[in-house]
């Protein structure tokens, strides 16, 4: 896969962190039945540590999502 470092912008968090957006790209997932499935237009962020997936693009990807609440 390739970074498409043409692509600049910011994102900003609930919490009004405002981050740069240095590049787009595909990443690839490993689903819970060990399959692997792209899911694209990923942003990348360096500052950020994690990956942050939004669910929007999972679902459009038919992917479902199971939440669990932790105490």
């Amino acid at each position: 896969m390739q970074l498409d470092e043409s692509i600049k912008g910011n994102v900003t968090f609930t919490d009004y962190w405002k981050v740069s957006i240095k590049g787009k790209c595909m990443i690839l997932i490993k689903l819970k039945n060990r399959s692997h499935q792209f899911i694209g237009d990923v942003y990348y962020i360096p500052i950020v540590k994690t990956n942050i997936l939004s669910s929007k693009q999972l679902l459009e990807k038919g992917l479902k999502l199971k939440w669990k609440i932790l105490p």
